[in-house]
């Protein structure tokens, strides 16, 4: 079920698109003490004739928006929540994001079996590819979109 983008999360909507919907039941999670939603959007771009679906983060202490300007487009799903982080499917990719400080950055995660925050840096986190500790990669959640090493 669809609901009515509220006014206090509301952005500016162009010529090019309809009014927006999000989900009534969104996703939660904790980081850094603080309560975030996921919330999926979704309105029809009139210029493109088709519908697009992004997410959004929301922190629940004000409903706001961390960033108004920023959502993220046309997702497939979202995949699960490990821990603080969040992983979402777009095509044969998987990407992980998280909210540290001050935004949720979006990192590159192909099938990504656990998230875990690295218990001494608070902005790394651990990826790995399956139960092995072999299979364990470091990502940098302060650096937008970098790549796992």
């Amino acid at each position: 079920m669809l609901v009515p983008y509220l006014n206090a999360m509301s952005q500016p909507k162009t010529d090019f698109e309809s009014d927006c919907y999000v989900d009534a039941a969104p996703y939660l999670y904790q980081d850094k003490g603080k309560t975030f939603a996921v919330v999926k959007r979704s309105y029809r771009n009139v210029d493109l004739r088709k519908q697009v679906i992004g997410l959004t983060i929301i922190d629940t202490s004000n409903l706001m928006p961390l960033d108004k300007r920023y959502t993220w487009p046309m997702w497939d799903s979202i995949e699960s929540i490990h821990n603080g982080a969040v992983l979402i499917k777009k095509g044969e990719c998987s990407y992980g994001l998280a909210s540290i400080d001050k935004f949720p950055t979006c990192n590159l995660v192909r099938n990504a079996f656990l998230i875990k925050q690295d218990d001494y840096e608070g902005n790394i986190y651990l990826i790995y590819s399956s139960s092995k500790a072999i299979d364990m990669k470091q990502i940098d959640f302060t650096n937008k979109l970098a790549k796992i090493k």
